[in-house]
């Protein structure tokens, strides 16, 4: 009897050092029937890339031990078919800016709705790989010191 192999959902690799944020992505993809890992900084987006290698890779740009412009274009090296989407609220036309454009990598000004990253995800992933598309309205993350909702 030949076994039937299912698709899996794709993967997506979240890194952000504001926890809660990282951690409501999480949560928007994981109900959207994605897989999701996340993590805290580009140096462990770097490590995890290696071991799980995700389908996407969505990132902040500003944060400590490795920004998310360096860990992103590592990633892209590492794995050139992961489609990778940076957030930020820097709108200027920094270096930093200038060379995700020429790398040709997704940017995304901050604040991000839900709906504007997942149809930035929806549109890099190939379409045979999506989970059917369901719409978030409003989603809250509380930890101690902080409360986001998106």
């Amino acid at each position: 009897m030949a076994s039937v192999q299912l698709p899996s959902s794709p993967k997506i690799l979240i890194a952000d050092d504001e926890k809660t944020i990282a951690q409501m992505w999480g949560i928007i993809f994981s109900h959207l029937g994605f897989e999701v890992a996340v993590c805290f900084d580009g140096r462990e987006a770097i490590r995890m890339a290696r071991l799980w290698h995700p389908d996407l890779f969505v990132t902040d740009m500003q944060m400590p031990r490795m920004d998310g412009v360096e860990a992103a274009l590592r990633i892209h090296k590492l794995l050139p078919g992961c489609g990778i989407v940076i957030l930020s609220a820097s709108s200027d036309g920094s270096d930093e800016l200038k060379l995700i454009r020429k790398c040709h990598l997704e940017y995304i000004p901050k604040p991000v709705t839900p709906s504007v990253l997942i149809d930035r995800v929806q549109a890099l992933l190939p379409t045979a790989a999506l989970p059917p598309k369901i719409g978030v309205r409003r989603v809250t993350v509380e930890d101690h010191a902080h409360r986001h909702t998106r």
